[in-house]
Formats: structure tokens, sequence, C-alpha cells
């Protein structure tokens, strides 16, 4: 599995400072504008620069020096894209995901999936590391069949996320290459990082396709546990997977 984490620019300036910025920018923009040469060239673009820093709320030397003095309740948001590909049609592994009850069986953390009043919405239960329940609904937004599906949490909700997955035949007829894009609000998750959850859950989708253990929902309340046993025979799956799971990587996904 080939791992690409981008974090979006987040907000690292404060409010004060923005609108400083901004006053800052017009008056050398004003004077550049009023002096000849390139003293006000240089002037001018200064106070574009500021005016940029102010109206964005973004710092570029700021974030080099890791440097915020803006609320951390004001950060846009964090990135986080990674691929995996499953020796699988891509037909197959559209429809397992598609059916988004079958989630809660591959994605630790989440402790059920189910419907709502509306076709395209869906309610979601999630556990935190310290057993926290939370939850939101989400909607999607876009979908093709056996190629995407993308959705987004409704107004409002416990915890503000977004993503898409997108399905691909993976080159040398090596099955379908999956290519998940999450973003979310750092601030639901209270400092906890996704990344190496979504990592994990991506190996244990690959072992479960690939080995033919699909999760039985048929007949189940959402968010049911599976029986020890077969608890105990996906861990050997997803073990004995892990072992050759680099060597089936797409080695070509690229931002």
């Amino acid at each position: 599995m080939q791992i690409i984490r981008h974090r979006y620019q987040r907000n690292n300036i404060g409010k004060v400072e923005r609108v400083a910025s901004v006053l800052a920018g017009a008056l050398l923009f004003a004077r550049g504008i009023r002096t000849r040469g390139w003293l006000g060239t240089g002037s001018a673009l200064m106070g574009i620069a500021f005016m940029r820093r102010g109206i964005t709320g973004f710092c570029y030397t700021y974030q080099a020096l890791g440097i915020s003095s803006a609320d951390a309740r004001s950060a846009s948001g964090i990135r986080i894209n990674e691929a995996v590909t499953i020796n699988l049609p891509r037909e197959q592994v559209y429809r397992f995901w598609r059916d988004l009850s079958n989630l809660s069986s591959v994605i630790q953390r989440v402790e059920s999936v189910g419907p709502v009043s509306s076709a395209n919405r869906s309610h979601w239960i999630l556990k935190s590391a310290d057993e926290k329940r939370m939850e939101w609904d989400s909607e999607l937004i876009n979908e093709k069949e056996n190629e995407l599906i993308a959705w987004r949490s409704i107004a409002g909700s416990e915890i503000c996320n977004a993503g898409s997955v997108l399905f691909k035949d993976a080159a040398g007829e090596r099955g379908t290459e999956v290519k998940l894009e999450l973003w979310y609000r750092p601030a639901a998750l209270d400092g906890e990082d996704p990344t190496e959850w979504i990592r994990q859950d991506l190996k244990r989708l690959k072992a479960r396709l690939e080995a033919g253990v699909l999760p039985q929902t048929e007949g189940q309340s959402a968010g049911a546990q599976k029986p020890e046993d077969e608890q105990s025979h996906s861990d050997v799956v997803a073990k004995a997977s892990e072992e050759s799971f680099p060597a089936s990587d797409s080695p070509s996904y690229v931002h």
C-alpha cells in the first residue's frame, strides 16, 4: 500500500493579525501605485502579499517555522489520500463498498452504518480511542456505478468530514485499484490521527475480499459483533495478507 498524505493550508494567523495584514497591505499597495520605479513596484507587490496573507489567513513563513497565531478551532481541515490494490474485479469491489452496512466489518472504529429517511443518506456511529461514541449523518454527493462514490457529512454533524472512493482497473490486469480521499476537521477527534486507522482498514478490506471472507450482514442488527471464531479467522487472514501486501500494491498512485 502506498500512503499519500496531504494537509490543506491550515489557518495559522489570528483574526487581529489578519486584519492588520490587510490594512498594511492596502497602505503599501497604495504607496506603491503613487511611487515610480522599482521602489514603487516592490512596495505594491509587498502590499499584495500582505493582503493575501490577511485574506487567506495563511502565512508560508509561519508554516516553515511551525508558528501559528490562529485559534485551533479555525483550522480548515486535514486531508488524507491512500490507495490499495485488490485482486478482484472492479464491479465486485464497488458492490461491497456501496453496501454501506458492510463497512462496519472492516472499518474498526465504525460501530455501525445504517440508512436514514433519504435514500442518499446514512447514519454513522464511531467509537473513539476513549470509547466515546460519536454520531453523524452523511449524504452521497456523487456516484458513478463501478467507478466513484463521494460523500459529505450533513451540516452540524458531530464529525465534519467529506471524501470519495475511486475504483479503477489496476495496471497489468492486477484487479482493482481503490483510491480513498478523506477530509475531516481534526477538532472532532480530539487530536487523534485517523491515518493509521485507514491504512489498517484498507488492509482488512483487501484481506476480506481476496480471501472471500465476506461479512454476513443479512439478518443481523446494525453494529452486531461477529462471532469469536469468525473474528479469529479474520485476524489470521489479515495477518497472512500483510506479509505479501506491499508486493501487491500499485506503484503508480501519484497525486
